[in-house]
This record gives C-alpha cells, sequence and structure tokens, in this order.
C-alpha cells in the first residue's frame, strides 16, 4: 500500500512540474517601451519608442499595420492612477489610412519605432500608465508579449 501512494505522489508531481513548464515557454520576442519626452503638454502628441528584441532562435516576422502614426498591431493598454482603464477615442469619420511596414528579425536582432498614443487615448492632463502587448501569432492561442509600464504625465 505504501509503494502505491509513493506513485501516486510522484504522478502528482510529475504532472504539475509538467504543468508549470508549459506555462513558462519561452516567448519569442521581448518588448520595452519608454516616452521620448518626460515632460508632456496637454495637446502635445505622446509618443512611445517601441523596442522589439527576437530572442528565438529563428526568424521572425515582426511586420506591423500602422494608422496615423500608430502602430495598430499593437495592444494598447493605458489606465489612470486608479487602475482605471481608458477606452479608446472613437475614430474620426473619413477615409482610413492604413499602411504595412514589413520586417523580419533574425534570432538575437532589435527593431526600435516611435509610435503615437495621444491620438487614441487621454482627452485631459494627468498621470497615465501605459503598457503594450504584440500577439505571438496570427493563432491567439499563443497567446501575446507584453512590455514593461510607464508612466507618463501630461501637465496643462
Amino acid at each position: 500500500m505504501k509503494i502505491f501512494t509513493q506513485i501516486a505522489i510522484l504522478l502528482m508531481f510529475g504532472s504539475m512540474t509538467s504543468l508549470v513548464a508549459v506555462g513558462q515557454a519561452a516567448q519569442p520576442f521581448s518588448i520595452s517601451i519608454n516616452a521620448l519626452k518626460g515632460d508632456i503638454k496637454f495637446g502635445e502628441p505622446i509618443e512611445i519608442r517601441v523596442t522589439i528584441t527576437n530572442t528565438s532562435g529563428r526568424d521572425l516576422d515582426v511586420s506591423s499595420s500602422w494608422e496615423a502614426g500608430t502602430d495598430v498591431s499593437l495592444e494598447f493598454d493605458v489606465r489612470d492612477t486608479s487602475g482605471n482603464p481608458l477606452r479608446r477615442k472613437a475614430r474620426r469619420e473619413g477615409p482610413e489610412s492604413l499602411s504595412v511596414k514589413t520586417a523580419t528579425l533574425k534570432p538575437g536582432e532589435t527593431i526600435k519605432e516611435t509610435t503615437l498614443v495621444s491620438a487614441h487615448y487621454m482627452d485631459e492632463p494627468g498621470q497615465y500608465v501605459i503598457q503594450l502587448a504584440r500577439r505571438v501569432s496570427t493563432d491567439a492561442k499563443q497567446g501575446k508579449v507584453k512590455s514593461n509600464k510607464i508612466t507618463v504625465t501630461v501637465t496643462p
């Protein structure tokens, strides 16, 4: 009976270890962000420098879609200092101006681009916490990679 208990414990431990390993799978790229300006006046554009680094051992497609200076292939999480998410501003009427930038990163390579945040968020002065994310692939089951969080202050 003691042997069956020990085998059951080993099987349970092995299953738990496998689940942890799957949950900690290495991401194929990393994203880091920083604000281009420290002192932002209300009405000025808020631009974020986005750095994507290929951390995988294979070539990585990091092509992106752009609308009015904003990389719309990124997901934006913009919150006030209380942690409340800001809603994205309604799109303006008129024709959509969408462009595509194609790019492939070899293992270890980095790409840096600047994206506009204020065109879609931030209707008033205040402090805002910004985090960006990008899907690993077109398959949503593969998840997404999140950037670091930054805080920007918009003054009157």
